[in-house]
C-alpha cells in the first residue's frame, strides 16, 4: 500500500481511516496503535508488558511481534520501530493530538480560531469502551483537560462579546460535568454580559436545587457574589438577589 494520510480516531471509540476508506483492524492492532498514540514512542518491552499483562515476558513479546507484523502487511508507515522503540508512523494523524493542542493553547490564551473552537467543542471521550488502566487515566486527563479549556474559551469568548459562542462552550461543559460549578458560574457570567440578568437568576435557582437535592450542597460564596452584583441594578429582579 503506497505512502497516504491516515486519521487515527479514538475519541468516542476506535476509528481507523486512510483518506475516506475505514482500515480493517484487528482487536490487538487497535491496542497498539491506542497505546502509542495515547503514550508516544515506547519501547517494545514496555508495550509487550502493558498490552499482555497476564502472559509471561516472551509471549508477550510474541504476540506484539505478530501484531506488528500484521500492521506492518496493511502498511509500513503506521508503526516505525526505532533502536527497540516503538511509534506512530508520521502519516498518523491522532484526533486526541489535535484536542489536546487545541485546549492547551486556549488554556494558554493563544489565538486557536473557528476550527480549534470546534475541536474543543466536540471533545469526546477517550475509546470509551475500554477498561484499561491506561485508557481509563488518559481519560481522565482528557476530561478534565478540556473541561478547564471549556471554562477558559467560554470565559475569553465572553470577554470580546461572542455570547452565542461563550455559550455553548459554557453549555458544553455543564454537559460533560453536571454539577461542577465552574461551568454553571459560566453561564451565568455571560448572561448577566449579555444583558439577560433574569436567565442568570434562573439557571442561579435550578443550579441550587440540584445541588442541594444530589449533594445537600449550597453554591459557592464566589456564586453567589457573581449573580448579586449583576442583579443589584436590575430593578425587575433586585428582589430575588442572593445576596
Amino acid at each position: 500500500m503506497s505512502t497516504h494520510q491516515f486519521n487515527l480516531n479514538l475519541l468516542n471509540g476506535f476509528a481507523l481511516r486512510q483518506g475516506a476508506k475505514p482500515v480493517p483492524t484487528p482487536s490487538t492492532a487497535k491496542r497498539v496503535l491506542a497505546y502509542l498514540a495515547v503514550h508516544g514512542p515506547s519501547s517494545r518491552a514496555v508495550v509487550a508488558g502493558e498490552l499482555w499483562p497476564e502472559v509471561t515476558e516472551g509471549r508477550a513479546d510474541g504476540s506484539l511481534r505478530s501484531t506488528l507484523w500484521r500492521l506492518g502487511r496493511r502498511s509500513h508507515d503506521l508503526v516505525r520501530c526505532h533502536a527497540d522503540v516503538l511509534s506512530l508512523g508520521e502519516p498518523v494523524e491522532v484526533d486526541v493530538d489535535e484536542l489536546d493542542r487545541a485546549a492547551r493553547a486556549v488554556l494558554d490564551g493563544e489565538p486557536i480560531g473557528a476550527a480549534g473552537q470546534a475541536v474543543v467543542l466536540r471533545g469526546g471521550d477517550l475509546l470509551p469502551d475500554w477498561a484499561e488502566q491506561w485508557v481509563v487515566i488518559e481519560r481522565e486527563r482528557l476530561r478534565q483537560l478540556r473541561l478547564h479549556a471549556l471554562d477558559a474559551l467560554a470565559e475569553q469568548l465572553c470577554a470580546r462579546g461572542g455570547y452565542p459562542e461563550a455559550l455553548a462552550a459554557a453549555m458544553q461543559a455543564v454537559d460533560v460535568e453536571p454539577l461542577r460549578e465552574s461551568g454553571h458560574r459560566a453561564l451565568i457570567m455571560i448572561y448577566l454580559a449579555s444583558g439577560s440578568p433574569g436567565h442568570a437568576l434562573d439557571h442561579y435557582e435550578s443550579y441550587r436545587t440540584m445541588l442541594r437535592t444530589v449533594l445537600g450542597l449550597e453554591p459557592s460564596a464566589r456564586m453567589r457574589t457573581l449573580l448579586s452584583r449583576g442583579v443589584r441594578d436590575t430593578p425587575d429582579v433586585r428582589a430575588a438577589d442572593p445576596g
